[in-house]
Formats: structure tokens, sequence, C-alpha cells
């Protein structure tokens, strides 16, 4: 985007399949940027699948597209993020980062991100 702190990165990799013939499969990963890191907020892997752009007007909206046998569709993403803020003694700062879940307790420790004091990773991660 126009801020530099989001990051689309495209990939391709081409499968063979004995009804279909070549299929290119593409994924699309969504990279948000803070304290000097990229953290991997969004995957997207379909067969077809291509990046196209992000909108100039508006900075959380980014473009697809994906060609099936049916044809060409075009795939509009918004994308937004939340932070939840707690005044309590029992804080807790966690970020997503792919498949890891970054977490630092602020009542024992405070390590800002991409530092943490633990991590966990999800059995879901952040994928389309």
């Amino acid at each position: 985007d126009v801020s530099s702190t989001i990051l689309a990165v495209c990939c391709e990799s081409s499968l063979v399949d004995a009804e279909e013939g070549s299929l290119s499969l593409g994924c699309v990963q969504l990279y948000y940027r803070n304290n000097y890191h990229w953290y991997l907020k969004q995957q997207w892997s379909e067969v077809g699948l291509k990046f196209l752009c992000f909108d100039f007007n508006e900075s959380n909206r980014l473009y697809m597209s994906e060609m099936s046998s049916e044809g060409i569709s075009l795939r509009v993403v918004e994308f937004s993020w939340d932070v939840c803020v707690s005044n309590t003694r029992d804080s807790a700062v966690v970020v997503v980062d792919g498949a890891k879940l970054n977490i630092t307790a602020l009542g024992k420790a405070i390590v800002p991100p991409p530092m943490c004091s633990y991590s966990e990773n999800v059995i879901s991660p952040n994928h389309s």
C-alpha cells in the first residue's frame, strides 16, 4: 500500500493433474510491518489465484483474480486490524504472526513485539 506498512506477496507453482492437465496454484500472503518486523497476517492458497493490486483510494483493500473452468472472477478483500486494550494488572499483548501467537504478560515482563515472553502455535492458522 501507499504507506509501505502492508505487503502482498504472490507465489505461483504449477501442478500436473491427470484429468485437468497443468494447473497453476496461486498463493497470496498479506504482511503487516511494525517495529521493524513483517508479520504474516493472512494467506490465501487456491488454484488459479493471482494478486492484482492494492486500491489506490482505499488503503485497506486489495484485488485478486481467480481463474477456474467457469471463467475469471474478481475477489475484493477488505482488511482491518483491531486493537483491544485492557488496563488491568493481568494485561497481555498478543500478536499474530503466521501460525504463531506471540504473547507477553505485561504484569510479568515488558517485552515489546516482535519479541515476546512465549509463543503458541495455532492449530488453524490464518489461511483461507
